[in-house]
């Protein structure tokens, strides 16, 4: 799953090598997933409130925006958001407004979004041997979409001071969730190597499996 959104440097810098530097890269990646409820659960109208009621120990938690929350939390930035978009859109993106109600309807967005906050970063290789590079996380979110089994996973990543070479090359494949191939040494094609999924306490909580060949073809 292809990345479909990404920023780079705001500013540039020549290191001693002479190879220009990005001072700050910044990422944001967007995948969607498709929810599968467990067997003989029936259809579910309502997956965000799934993930709500997982149990003691749930990292996802359901973020009350500057829409739906405080009003002294409300900026003109969150104006020029609204604005932006025509009022059907205002309605699905934002519902139609609290304690109002049309049609039958509560009123509220079919947009619910989980967030967990237990991840400090990844660790990316993206060759067999290159170095592996540190990256930060900004936030991880889950857009969930009232009626609809389709979820939208976006994680927003950052780095300060790492080649504009290296930045270019997490840009092109980073965002990629599975390879398109494999080298002949074994190597996925067209995504990173290896990518881990690092804890506030700095423990492994995820680890790639991109290199496993005969998994992906097996699945498929």
């Amino acid at each position: 799953m292809d990345q479909v959104v990404a920023s780079g440097n705001r500013s540039q810098s020549a290191k001693s090598d002479g190879a220009p530097f990005v001072s700050h890269f910044r990422n944001i990646l967007i995948w969607p997933v498709h929810l599968i409820g467990p067997a003989g659960s029936g259809p579910s109208h309502d997956h965000a409130m799934q993930f709500a009621k997982l149990g003691p120990g749930n990292p996802w938690r359901e973020v009350e925006d500057e829409f739906t929350g405080d009003p002294s939390a409300f900026q003109e930035r969150h104006y020029n958001e609204f604005v932006t978009f025509l009022p059907p859109a205002q309605r699905f993106l934002y519902g139609q407004g609290i304690g109002r109600k049309s049609d039958g309807t509560s009123g509220e967005s079919p947009i619910k979004v989980m967030r967990r906050t237990d991840i400090s970063g990844l660790r990316v290789k993206l060759k067999k041997d290159s170095a592996p590079i540190e990256l930060k996380i900004a936030h991880i979110d889950l857009y969930f979409f009232y009626d609809i089994d389709i979820a939208m996973l976006a994680v927003e990543v950052y780095a300060n001071d790492i080649k504009l070479s290296v930045a270019q090359d997490l840009m092109y494949r980073f965002g990629r969730a599975y390879p398109a191939f494999w080298e002949k040494d074994g190597s996925p094609g067209h995504c990173a190597w290896s990518v881990e999924w690092i804890g506030d306490d700095n423990t492994i909580l995820a680890s790639s499996d991109l290199s496993d060949r005969e998994k992906y073809l097996h699945h498929v």
